[in-house]
């Protein structure tokens, strides 16, 4: 807990705590009045009262009537200042408690969005591989290697379309035109017994014979 998070009156009772406990204030010493204070500190008459108060109820100061305000206690304004380090404490631990609930709530958010991602994409790949796709795979030295497919018109060259290609155990799908055929790259199309040929064609050579 900071100073400015604490009301004027504590801040200048811990103060005047501090100065006791540091020996600027001796016990039995007299110490100045409310109004010299409140100029001292720049508050108001009333801010001090609240904060002298304060000091009587921890047994820190006494006041005497018609005297004055006294030093009572050394081993008092230690006490008080060490009860407010607690509570700094106790307060940075509930801060930090509260930051730390915060990113768990955030992380457990990004992980339920990476679930729903997961079964999503599991899904369209078992959809995919249940459908009965033509299969062909790139050979070394196809003519369609490092070939993106737009460069290939492949449903115009050969009647079939393109509907994925498994690389290294992973099934890509959605391709776009800018997707890039690697050696070894096993090709999904669709199409009819008319277009097997056409396909075997523009993937050994990178083109069909004319």
């Amino acid at each position: 807990m900071t100073s400015d998070m604490l009301p004027r009156y504590m801040i200048i009772a811990l103060d005047i705590a501090k100065r006791i406990y540091e020996g600027e204030l001796t016990e039995g010493q007299k110490i100045s009045g409310r109004t010299t204070l409140a100029a001292e500190y720049n508050v108001s008459p009333e801010t001090i009262r609240k904060s002298v108060k304060l000091l009587r109820d921890m047994k820190i100061v006494e006041i005497m009537p018609k005297s004055g305000i006294f030093i009572k206690s050394r081993e008092h304004a230690s006490s008080f200042m060490g009860t407010y380090k607690e509570k700094g404490s106790i307060s940075e631990v509930k801060t930090d408690l509260k930051n730390l609930l915060k990113q768990k709530s955030d992380i457990e958010n990004r992980i339920q969005k990476d679930i729903e991602y997961l079964i999503e994409n599991t899904t369209r790949i078992k959809k995919i591989n249940e459908l009965n796709f033509n299969k062909i795979i790139v050979e070394p030295g196809s003519g369609i290697i490092g070939k993106a497919l737009r460069e290939l018109s492949f449903w115009q060259s050969t009647g079939a379309t393109v509907a994925g290609v498994s690389r290294g155990g992973d099934i890509h799908i959605s391709l776009g035109p800018d997707f890039v055929i690697e050696e070894g790259d096993l090709l999904l199309y669709i199409g009819g017994e008319e277009t097997v040929e056409k396909v075997k064609g523009i993937i050994k050579k990178g083109e069909l014979d004319s």
